[in-house]
């Protein structure tokens, strides 16, 4: 199955080899990637395109769990149950001093 995941991290050391080490883990391959960061270079904006043959819902959770990620969208795009529509994992605010 192939999904596409879009995610928010904060910009700091390690995190997104942390996002690419828990898709290793759970034996994810990656298509694609391609990541930003936003102007004020706070976050990290990443967005990867993964296959693999088992179910992609733990791996996400595992993503969720991580202290960096404000936010994660993912989608079927080839043989899920959900093919082709967006599902949010989850959304955390994020608190920046003033």
């Amino acid at each position: 199955m192939k999904f596409t995941v879009s995610i928010r991290l904060s910009n700091t050391e390690g995190a997104l080899e942390r996002v690419l080490g828990r898709l290793r883990q759970r034996a994810f391959e990656i298509s694609s990637m391609s990541a930003d960061r936003t102007p004020d270079r706070a976050f990290i904006d990443a967005r990867f395109t993964i296959e693999g043959t088992r179910d992609v819902e733990p791996v996400i959770k595992q993503l969720a769990k991580l202290y960096e990620v404000q936010s994660l969208k993912f989608q079927y795009t080839e043989g899920g149950a959900h093919n082709g529509q967006w599902q949010n994992h989850t959304e955390r605010e994020v608190c920046l001093p003033v």
